[in-house]
């Protein structure tokens, strides 16, 4: 991981003036929409002001409205209960420091993502807090750019230096396979989202360290999840018997998918309404949503999450030139008794 290394020294009215040609006095002019200056020349430095990522100085002469106090949450989507309850904490507590929040959906798609980020930026935002979607570097570099302050909130890039606050992951997945383990489940099937992002892969990551670092030989089946169900197919085999007694869910939400998919499924059957595995996920949305069923998951601090990612972007908007901050926060397992003994 790249060390906490401060942010890119910020662009200035000399910069523009490079690299357009013009002089520093007329590009100052030009941003500040003064009319000794013309419209193709003010278009060619607004253009390179943009390129380059220059932001306006809250102490610049003609700008005393430089901040704008807007922050922008961009997050996968909202209507996922996780996202839903952090961003409400979000707007709280940006709303006790006077900046008003606007929040946009990615989807988890990138082309969605960048347009998130362009409307920022048009928007003169101060700051943005952010669950980035992943599949690549390439909107992290943009907004990088812009040189608009930003925290990651959920995931990290480990290769660039930027504020980010995140839970302990890799100790998650590790408590859920010791858990599986203390029940006797080494054989397992693993539903993973397709969208692999750094919390997929950390969290994937722990749980097979746990079961590597045991004696007992163990086998994991991958399953990738799809909102229209077709994965739910393949946790059985031909004979509809399920591939293992063990389920573990990338989120809670997935569980629950598969938890109403598998009582339709043994509806009308002898013990209708019984589940016929155990099964274990990552959220704990339980801890303020009353789920319909008991789940076994891995917590992390829903509240400290967002007021954390608040505090840290709040600094940075402050006083640009301060270190950035990783803050990874300790998870812990909550056990409802999902998860039951090989056997019983």
């Amino acid at each position: 991981m790249a060390g906490a290394a401060g942010p890119r020294k910020a662009v200035t009215l000399r910069d523009i003036a490079a690299d357009t040609g013009y002089s520093i006095t007329a590009v100052s002019h030009a941003l500040n929409d003064r009319s000794d200056i013309s419209d193709e020349a003010k278009s060619i430095i607004a253009e390179s002001a943009h390129r380059l990522g220059y932001r306006r100085s809250r102490s610049a002469a003609g700008a005393p409205a430089s901040r704008s106090g807007l922050i922008a949450v961009i997050v996968g989507d909202t209507s996922n209960p996780f996202f839903a309850f952090m961003t409400r904490i979000i707007e709280n507590e940006l709303r006790r420091s006077n900046y008003t929040s606007f929040f946009m959906n990615t989807d988890e798609n990138e082309e969605i993502e960048l347009e998130c980020l362009k409307t920022a930026a048009r928007q003169n935002v101060d700051g943005i807090i952010w669950c980035p979607a992943q599949q690549t570097e390439n909107n992290l570099t943009f907004l990088e750019n812009l040189r608009i302050p930003f925290v990651l909130i959920g995931r990290c890039f480990r290769d660039h230096a930027a504020n980010y606050v995140s839970s302990d992951d890799y100790k998650a997945g590790r408590l859920v396979a010791e858990h599986l383990i203390s029940k006797g489940h080494y054989r397992t099937v693993y539903i993973d989202t397709l969208q692999q992002n750094s919390s997929s892969v950390d969290r994937y990551a722990g749980f097979i360290s746990a079961y590597r670092a045991r004696s007992m030989p163990f086998q994991t089946e991958n399953v990738f999840f799809d909102n229209e169900g077709r994965y739910f197919s393949r946790l059985f085999r031909k004979d509809g018997s399920i591939l293992a007694e063990a389920i573990v869910c990338y989120n809670d939400v997935i569980a629950w998918d598969v938890l109403a998919r598998s009582r339709m499924l043994e509806r009308g059957k002898e013990n209708a309404g019984a589940v016929p595995f155990s099964i274990i996920a990552f959220d704990n949305l339980h801890s303020f949503l009353p789920l319909p069923f008991p789940l076994t998951s891995v917590s992390a601090s829903k509240v400290a999450m967002p007021r954390r990612a608040v505090e840290m972007l709040l600094r940075q908007i402050d006083n640009p030139e301060i270190p950035y901050s990783h803050l990874i926060l300790d998870v812990e397992l909550i056990d409802r008794g999902s998860v039951h003994r090989t056997g019983s």
